[in-house]
């Protein structure tokens, strides 16, 4: 588990410490305070810094896709910059993007082999063969620090040094950065992602095939009888584009049906739960947990969520607007018999600097008692 973290000069966290996570944390706070950002900080860190969850974060935030002029570096390929406080790109180790533990407080660390993921631009000499050796994993640069005087030429010799638990690579940026090529960088499997629509059904495919037929079907099949409590067994099928898609069999029908066919809500539940499921002695993270839930469905989850975290050691981040997920969340965690396995963290922008609060299960429970606003 990630006990405390620390993260610097990624997006709008210029200097963000949090002392003491739970085993399950709600995150709140007003639009842009970083609660976004707080999720893609820690998935950087779980991943240790792949080019994998780099490339991911920016796809999702459309920052792919912006002209060449508006990008910071002028080159759409180094749209990396976009990662940075501010957007603008350190060449040094003091403005690097920087995620890593909080030890300040003294609390103990378990879970990952290294203890902080940074990121930095580096200016550099790469050989004729640089993207050759890149492919092949090899560290294809010689990185010159700001107070070498040779010249360098830039963008043609541009880089990005991923340090984690002192190891570096660096990324030659005058070559494409494809899969293949992010797959020679360290990275886990242990940390998934479920983002704010209904989910991405060629993940959520491959995350079933990975518990079909285990134990894990059946916590699946529970969950989605949250919404449909007829469901009998769900599996993925060929349509008529290519592709496969979710369906269901209900107890009382012939015919197997769509589950998008049932609404959103429970594709919403699979997800988290499938997510959830494939994330054992990991990490989850959920950005914005009520979308296509109703209220009436949300303590059940959280239920099943606190249960299963538990039992399959996941470590959990979740943000949220709204009051009926806090409330749900605060029902289920004052009602376990561990309400020290959750806790809820409040961010909030104070003179420009994005700054933590936090509530434990028994200050949650005087808060929504008194109608205190912690959202």
């Amino acid at each position: 588990m990630i006990h405390s973290i620390e993260i610097r000069n990624y997006r709008n966290l210029k200097e963000l410490k949090i002392n003491a996570f739970s085993r399950v944390n709600l995150v709140t706070g007003k639009n842009n305070v970083g609660k976004t950002a707080l999720l893609e900080g820690i998935a950087i860190y779980a991943l240790k810094g792949s080019v994998s969850i780099l490339n991911e974060i920016i796809n999702d935030r459309g920052e792919n896709l912006l002209p060449e002029e508006n990008t910071v570096l002028e080159n759409n390929r180094l749209v990396y910059a976009s990662l940075f406080n501010r957007r603008i790109p350190s060449y040094n180790s003091k403005g690097a993007l920087y995620v890593g533990v909080n030890n300040t407080d003294g609390s103990a660390f378990r879970g990952l082999s290294g203890s902080s993921v940074s990121l930095r631009f580096v200016k550099c000499l790469q050989p004729d063969n640089a993207g050759e050796n890149f492919m092949n994993g090899l560290r294809p640069t010689e990185v010159i620090e700001d107070d070498d005087n040779r010249d360098i030429t830039l963008p043609d010799n541009l880089g990005m040094e991923i340090s984690y638990n002192n190891k570096t690579h660096v990324i030659p940026l005058n070559i494409e950065v494809n899969e293949k090529e992010a797959k020679n960088f360290p990275g886990s499997e242990r940390c998934s992602f479920v983002k704010p629509n209904c989910g991405d059904n060629k993940k959520n495919e491959t995350f079933w095939e990975r518990i079909a037929l285990t134990d894990k079907e059946a916590y699946l099949i529970d969950a989605l009888r949250i919404i449909e409590p007829k469901i009998e067994k769900i599996t993925f099928i060929g349509n008529k584009d290519g592709g496969r898609m979710a369906v269901a069999k209900l107890n009382d029908e012939k015919a197997i049906l769509p589950l998008k066919a049932l609404g959103e809500g429970i594709n919403r539940i699979l997800s988290i739960i499938l997510a959830l499921l494939n994330s054992e002695n990991g990490y989850l993270l959920i950005d914005e947990f009520e979308n296509g839930l109703h209220h009436s469905v949300q303590r059940k989850l959280w239920d099943l969520i606190f249960k299963l975290s538990e039992k399959l050691d996941v470590q959990v981040f979740v943000t949220t607007h709204s009051l009926d997920v806090i409330s749900g969340f605060e029902y289920i965690l004052n009602n376990r018999e561990n309400n020290a396995a959750g806790k809820l963290i409040r961010l909030e922008n104070k003179k420009g600097l994005i700054r933590e609060t936090e509530f434990t299960a028994k200050d949650l429970e005087v808060a929504t008692d008194s109608n205190i606003e912690i959202r």
